[in-house]
């Protein structure tokens, strides 16, 4: 069974930031914009020399991470193209993430696709 990913409001953007995955089950990660700011600020400060896109690429990806460990082992997942041409750099640092927890996580599990609004 494939689960999707769906962003609402960028984490560049001004506001609150969620993140659902949807399937048989359902489940969602709220990133409040001030902890948005204070993150991009310390990742700032820590990596002279980011640009902030990176920065912005790597919060989603570790918001994503939070996502793919409610996934039902062995289920794969489309993410929604947020970041166009991104998606090599979203998936390395998502699966680096996971494989500290599941060292044997298949990456084939992590696809990227248009996600419909139905």
């Amino acid at each position: 069974m494939t689960y999707q990913v769906d962003q609402s409001n960028k984490i560049e953007r001004s506001g609150d930031t969620v993140l659902a995955l949807s399937n048989d089950i359902e489940y969602t990660i709220r990133i409040p914009a001030r902890e948005k700011r204070r993150a991009v600020e310390m990742m700032t400060q820590r990596r002279k020399g980011r640009r902030r896109k990176w920065i912005n690429l790597q919060l989603f990806a570790v918001a994503l991470y939070y996502l793919f460990l409610k996934l039902p082992t062995g289920e794969s997942a489309v993410i929604d193209i947020e970041y166009m041409g991104h998606d090599d750099n979203i998936k390395s640092v998502l699966l680096s993430l996971l494989r500290r927890d599941v060292p044997d996580f298949n990456a084939d599990y992590i696809t990227f696709g248009s996600i419909g609004k139905k």
